[in-house]
């Protein structure tokens, strides 16, 4: 789900907020284990400073919860998951003609 807002106090920029959730789901063909799924935050925003000047801001898993993106389970060497992104902040400019 993604919301977003351009107040007129952003000159054309915008906020936005985007949930995605991933719900349970076996780990093994047979469907006899499972990993109860996850969510995931992120958050963007930007301001146009003039006509071809924009400040841009990103932060992805905003909450920063602990999660496996990927689980998966074998006889051999049982569940194995595989670790989300942690919090990650992105800045910058972005300078036009």
């Amino acid at each position: 789900m993604l919301l977003t807002w351009s107040p007129s106090l952003l000159k054309g920029g915008r906020l936005a907020a985007e949930w995605s959730h991933t719900g349970r789901y076996a780990t093994d063909p047979q469907n006899t284990h499972f990993y109860d799924g996850y969510d995931v935050l992120n958050l963007h925003a930007n301001y146009i400073v003039r006509p071809n000047v924009e400040l841009f801001g990103r932060v992805v898993h905003a909450t920063n919860a602990i999660y496996a993106e990927v689980v998966s389970h074998d006889a051999a060497q049982g569940q194995q998951f595989t670790p989300g992104t942690p919090r990650t902040i992105y800045a910058g400019v972005t300078v036009g003609r």
